[in-house]
């Protein structure tokens, strides 16, 4: 930053040159995360976030996220606004993800299956304001699950394909993605697979999400409110 004075010394005009850094700052999170349950599990995760604002002059970002425990994941992407306005954009992505499901049968858990999943994704899309994004986007990859307890004759399944379309819709007010203190969010989430684009079936789903956030005293109150349909087909 350079400043100069100019005109009439009595009624000097103050001209304040600011230069925009070519790169932001980088940000470094960590989470731990202990759930309990009336099975006497205590579940565990560890979670770091990575985010790297400004990569590039048009305003590009590095998104990424490690996690272990009972959920182990590993994530990267890309957002790049595509105009000068920064209200275009494309993300590519990758996801790597291994998870313990349990399977209930009447309420009672039968199984414990090791899921597997990796795939790639490229979301196209338009951000309007500070609060609304809306994307379109393309996911390829497979998954896979494995007994880690199961009854007797339970298998484990092959490398299924799992290609499919996306569309988004999101509204955030919130301060802060992570642990929010005030603020909402809406989301709703709709996929298509289709046998068209080499997935192992077809399938439709929608999910959405109402949450907010408020400060009472000295805590946070946060509140959800989540559903979803799957349009009558089957779901792997």
């Amino acid at each position: 930053v350079s400043y100069r004075l100019r005109g009439d010394p009595s009624r000097a005009l103050l001209e304040i040159d600011a230069v925009e850094k070519p790169w932001g700052p980088r940000f470094l999170r960590f989470d731990l995360g202990l759930a309990a349950s009336t099975e006497g599990e205590t579940p565990f995760v560890l979670r770091a976030d990575y985010l790297h604002h400004r990569i590039n002059s048009a305003g590009g970002e590095i998104q990424g996220a490690a996690q272990l425990g009972r959920t182990t994941l590993l994530e990267a992407s890309l957002y790049q606004p595509i105009d000068v306005r920064h209200e275009w954009f494309v993300e590519p992505a990758i996801h790597l993800q291994r998870s313990l499901e349990d399977v209930y049968i009447d309420g009672d858990t039968v199984a414990r299956l090791d899921l597997r999943q990796a795939y790639g994704e490229l979301d196209f899309g338009r951000t309007f304001g500070r609060s609304v994004e809306l994307r379109l986007g393309l996911r390829g990859g497979t998954a896979r699950t494995e007994p880690d307890i199961a009854v007797p004759g339970l298998i484990a399944t092959s490398n299924e394909a799992q290609n499919v379309w996306t569309a988004k819709a999101i509204y955030d007010t919130r301060n802060t993605p992570l642990l929010p203190t005030r603020g909402w969010l809406a989301r709703i989430d709709y996929l298509r697979s289709e046998k068209g684009l080499g997935s192992h079936n077809n399938y439709e789903r929608l999910d959405g999400l109402v949450q907010t956030a408020m400060p009472y005293k000295h805590d946070v109150v946060i509140l959800a409110l989540a559903g979803g349909t799957s349009f009558n087909t089957d779901l792997p």
